[in-house]
């Protein structure tokens, strides 16, 4: 195969994050095919300037408006000319070395179709990056959910975030985690783009379950590594982001998982509502990630 990467990226106000990610995959060693393509959902900050005046050969498309993560990403996806499509975060630091490597491996892998690293913290400790699909009941036991930090081993959360396991084994896995995801583009071909009801969050669920329905597959490589700063280095979700996972969330069960419109908005609200006063009167209880 003639192979060919497309980096597409999604900034938004990513300060010197984005600058760090790029340099990366700029530096010299990996692939000979390769494109990188950033859409800028309409920053207030000074990062796309400075990316365009030091990567001048990245494609940029701007935004005037923050559109969301799907959306953005399926415009780079339509602009992209390679076979494999990596979606990464500008939070995200990745070698282009090891993305050659996921390229490489959906090549040889003929079942594959997705594919994602082990994600790292800052700190060198392992992110929950690969899940089980989630249930009905990770409305409220989710990753963001105070009741999983108050009680991190019931076994909805355990079940769903695979933490009864290492993340250190090569593995097929249900999904992995939009910050770092490669796909192949004959995949995106045939299940469509990335769903752009998901304004941000569960996009990447959405996208491997769809691909998994056609007979592809997801695998997950930990002994390839990437950085994520999660939420642009923030110690805290913030409101927004919260409510913003909670519907995601929401419109993920709603397509996907029941027809009990009353079961789901009961678990959905419930869920925002749980979060939302933990995150107001309860944070010194709740560790920051």
């Amino acid at each position: 195969m003639d192979k060919m990467i497309s980096v597409v990226m999604v900034n938004y106000n990513s300060g010197p994050l984005l600058k760090n990610s790029l340099q990366l995959i700029f530096k010299k060693g990996g692939p000979d095919k390769i494109e990188t393509i950033v859409i800028d959902n309409d920053s207030k900050d000074s990062s796309l300037t400075e990316a365009k005046k030091l990567f001048p050969g990245v494609t940029y498309l701007a935004n005037n408006a923050n559109l969301g993560f799907s959306k953005a990403i399926n415009q780079g996806i339509k602009s992209a000319k390679g076979n494999f499509i990596l979606l990464l975060n500008p939070d995200t630091l990745i070698d282009i070395e090891a993305v050659g490597t996921m390229a490489d491996f959906l090549e040889k892998t003929t079942e594959g179709g997705i594919v994602g690293p082990q994600l790292l913290n800052v700190d060198g400790s392992v992110q929950l990056s690969c899940r089980s699909f989630p249930g009905i009941s990770n409305a409220i036991f989710n990753r963001y959910s105070p009741l999983t930090r108050l009680f991190p081993k019931n076994r909805f959360s355990q079940k769903y975030l695979f933490t009864r396991w290492g993340h250190d084994q090569h593995r097929q896995v249900d999904w992995v985690s939009g910050a770092c995801l490669m796909i192949k583009k004959s995949v995106l071909d045939r299940i469509g783009l990335l769903d752009e009801d998901y304004f941000m969050y569960c996009e990447d669920i959405d996208l491997c379950l769809r691909a998994g329905k056609t007979g592809w597959k997801t695998y997950y490589l930990p002994q390839i590594k990437a950085v994520h700063h999660i939420r642009n280095g923030k110690k805290r979700a913030s409101l927004k982001s919260i409510v913003d996972h909670h519907i995601s969330m929401y419109l993920f069960f709603k397509k996907h998982r029941t027809n009990n419109r009353f079961a789901l908005n009961l678990l959905a609200g419930m869920g925002m509502i749980f979060s939302t006063f933990f995150m107001v009167f309860y944070k010194k209880i709740i560790p920051a990630e």
